[in-house]
């Protein structure tokens, strides 16, 4: 193991903050697009985001060195865009049968 200075960690982390929070609020506005949803929660979508992009990468640095890719960042990014997306599909789920009872 080699020291690494707190200066490259704090920026390492700050970095890995913006790519998270981007993907997932980018991904999240994405699916409300698609599913046609009112007002998307941005907000919520990006800690979400920052929220699989850590999940995400703390769990590819775990694998056994046999499997490791090159870099991280790329694939935790891709998982940083799973938790947006589901809460965007449950949301107009959920929106589409409060709409359907109130019809009836």
């Amino acid at each position: 193991m080699f020291p690494v200075s707190l200066e490259v960690v704090f920026i390492s982390l700050a970095e890995f903050v913006v790519i998270g929070t981007a993907a997932g609020s980018l991904a999240g506005l994405f699916a409300s697009m698609v599913l046609k949803t009112r007002r998307p929660r941005v907000w919520l979508d990006a800690l979400l985001g920052l929220f699989g992009f850590y999940a995400g990468f703390g769990a590819l640095i775990h694998l056994p060195w046999q499997y490791y890719w090159p870099s991280d960042t790329p694939i935790a990014t891709l998982v940083a865009a799973i938790p947006p997306v589901l809460y965007e599909y449950s949301r107009s789920k959920r929106t589409q049968r409060a709409s359907k009872s109130t019809q009836k």
